[in-house]
């Protein structure tokens, strides 16, 4: 029978070590040749470059978004400002315009906040969807894409409400003081 002392390493263990050191500095002597080698130089610089490019790329477009928006703030309103579309749309629809910005999703006040959501991205191009869900209590810019789209449809069938209140609310927002329409 043989024994091993406590601290004794025992043979295999020993053998596994020193495999896997010079198992690991084969690996490192063929990493440094192949770095060495002209082509591997070559597709580090490319891929170096490559990253470089796509970063300079993307300040260059933030850049471009910040300056566009500077522009798009400093620029006057392409149509009727939000809170006479707002009023116009809450005096057809007979609702306060703090419903139509408010929290509540009952259907009275859903759609006509729909059909001041159509008028709005109509009336004012310059405003994006997240802009008028903003103006509209924060709401985000899917639900505002949605509610365009619903308005859309209610108000192709002339019978309907939403028909009635987008034709009012148009009407409120043309007429000028001395009672002549505005065609827009």
């Amino acid at each position: 029978m043989h024994f091993i002392a406590e601290n004794q390493p025992l043979g295999i263990v020993e053998e596994a070590r020193r495999r896997r050191e010079q198992y690991k500095r084969y690996i490192d002597r063929r990493v440094a040749a192949a770095v060495d080698r002209p082509s591997t130089q070559r597709q580090i610089e490319a891929e170096v470059a490559e990253r470089v490019r796509r970063e300079v790329a993307r300040l260059v477009a933030e850049r471009a978004a910040r300056q566009i928006e500077d522009v798009r703030r400093n620029l006057p309103s392409l149509g009727p400002p939000i809170v006479d579309i707002l009023t116009a749309v809450a005096r057809a629809a007979s609702v306060s315009v703090g419903e139509l910005v408010g929290p509540r999703h009952a259907c009275e006040i859903a759609r006509p906040r729909h059909v001041a959501v159509l008028l709005m991205s109509e009336l004012r191009p310059d405003l994006s969807a997240l802009q008028i869900g903003r103006a509209l209590g924060g709401r985000d810019d899917s639900s505002v894409l949605l509610a365009r789209a619903s308005a859309i449809e209610r108000v192709a069938d002339p019978t309907s409400d939403e028909a009635r209140w987008y034709a009012q609310a148009r009407a409120l927002l043309f007429t000028h003081d001395d009672g002549t329409r505005e065609v827009a």
